[in-house]
């Protein structure tokens, strides 16, 4: 299949290209067309949108999101093996081992960063590993440890986190609180 996704994001690549760090929330699983490409509620999306995304310069992919468990472990898998394919690009927030969930770090320009992705959940869908996806409800202070030995380590240290109650337009006092640590 051939995909072509210039007319729907070339006025965000434009703006975005000029960086040297591109961060985006990869919503949806991108487990391969062998496991068949699906919309709602269970997403999986063709790897020519990932591809797309890298050829217009985003590093950073964030894949903790409440769909990174809409196609079970081999989604992830799948996914997993196409991002850690990428050069130069650090996708951060699901996992295929306890390596991947470890691994946090990239150089870019001659500056250490940290990556880190967090989800308040996966729609209801329980991972078979606990490395599988960075969630953070009941993990604040795993995720806020992470973060200072980060610190330690890198120049600069960013955490996407994939939370917020929806339709609502400002953060909740446990999302302000949380952030602020």
């Amino acid at each position: 299949d051939r995909y072509n996704f210039d007319k729907q994001l070339s006025s965000v690549t434009s703006i975005a290209r000029k960086y040297d760090l591109e961060y985006y929330n990869q919503e949806t699983i991108l487990g391969g067309s062998s496991l068949g490409l699906s919309g709602y509620p269970t997403f999986n999306s063709p790897q020519q949108f990932g591809t797309y995304m890298v050829s217009q310069g985003f590093n950073l992919v964030s894949t903790a999101n409440n769909h990174a468990l809409d196609k079970g472990l081999k989604g992830i898998q799948n996914s997993r093996k196409f991002w850690n394919a990428q050069k130069g690009v650090l996708a951060q927030g699901t996992n295929s081992s306890q390596a991947e969930y470890d691994h946090l770090a990239m150089k870019v320009k001659g500056i250490s960063l940290a990556f880190l992705s967090y989800t308040y959940g996966t729609n209801g869908i329980t991972p078979q590993y606990p490395w599988e996806v960075n969630y953070y409800p009941g993990h604040e202070k795993e995720m806020l440890a992470k973060v200072s030995e980060a610190k330690k380590r890198v120049d600069l240290v960013i955490v996407a986190m994939h939370w917020g109650t929806e339709y609502a337009h400002e953060p909740n006092e446990e999302q302000k609180t949380l952030a602020r640590k």
